[in-house]
């Protein structure tokens, strides 16, 4: 079992340097320093949830490798892992995340399923995610390089334990005007209802 998990470290760490190098080649300096700093919050989330760092920074680094390629490549490198154009997703920009996945296991060879599940539903995402999608989702919008995160904000959040993170980013973003998406809804109320439940049990 061990040599196991040393061996998926030792391939996580061997694909940080290829990754970069395509981020920074392929994202506009703006979004490619954001993926850095989302590397950076995800890896210490991952440090704090007793998850390896590595997992956080290379899901962290690759989140938005996607994000700005063309429509049509999106939707190609989305429908390539099984996306059928339907009414879930009002928007193309919102398949980023699947074209992400895409390229982080074709191109590149990632085969972590945990890690391509947090680039996959980093946007809205998912209600079975996972321990590292939850901190990829929320190390994307808490990054202390966003507008509209203060110092105070930030240290708001990132004190939370990771389920009322969750919550709390998607309460924030309703507050900022955001029509929070059905999937993201879904989520939050598998997070809610499992707490709930929780609740019940100890009680």
């Amino acid at each position: 079992m061990n040599t196991l998990v040393k061996k998926d470290y030792t391939t996580l760490i061997r694909h940080l340097p290829e990754v970069h190098s395509y981020i920074k080649a392929n994202l506009s300096e703006k979004r490619y320093l954001h993926s850095l700093r989302v590397a950076r919050v995800s890896a210490f989330l991952c440090r704090r949830e007793g998850l390896p760092a590595i997992s956080g920074h290379l899901a962290g680094l690759s989140h938005d490798m996607a994000r700005e390629l063309s429509d049509e490549l999106i939707l190609d490198y989305a429908g390539r892992i099984g996306y059928k154009r339907d009414d879930t997703y009002d928007s193309v920009v919102l398949l980023h995340g699947m074209a992400g996945r895409y390229i982080l296991a074709k191109m590149f060879g990632v085969v972590d399923e945990d890690v391509l599940s947090a680039v996959e539903h980093h946007t809205l995402g998912h209600p079975k995610l996972t321990l590292l999608g939850k901190i990829v989702f929320c190390a994307d919008y808490i990054e202390p390089g966003r507008d509209y995160i203060s110092f105070e904000k930030y240290n708001s959040f990132i004190s939370m334990p990771l389920n009322d993170m969750v919550v709390s980013v998607v309460d924030d973003c309703r507050k900022r005007g955001y029509k929070i998406h059905p999937i993201t809804q879904m989520m939050i109320d598998n997070i809610v209802f499992l707490r709930e439940a929780c609740v019940d049990q100890k009680g």
